[in-house]
């Protein structure tokens, strides 16, 4: 799930004003278990945004980006009804 959130994280600080967005596809493969109580670090990117579509891709892993926990690719539409979330209003302050 927070592979989930990095990705809408990484769609949410590319808009030039909060706006909502939905997930249209996320697709999150298991590499390996991950070791128990170590941290797992979680790194996205929005490789590619359109006037209505952002696509993402992340990673999960535990210190070693090469031996991923998990990897994930998503889609999301942009201008969607709904309500700026409390993230996305926060990552426009973030670029400010």
């Amino acid at each position: 799930r927070r592979v989930l959130f990095r990705s809408g994280m990484s769609v949410a600080t590319l808009l030039k004003d909060p706006r909502p967005f939905a997930t249209l596809d996320l697709r999150i493969d298991y590499a390996r278990p991950a070791t128990p109580k170590k941290p797992v670090i979680a790194e996205a990117e929005c490789y590619r945004i359109t006037r209505s579509v952002a696509f993402t891709r992340a990673i999960a892993h535990q210190g070693d980006p090469k031996d991923p926990v998990a990897a994930a690719a998503g889609t999301f539409m942009l201008g969607t009804k709904g309500k700026v979330t409390r993230a996305q209003a926060i990552s426009k302050e973030a670029r400010t």
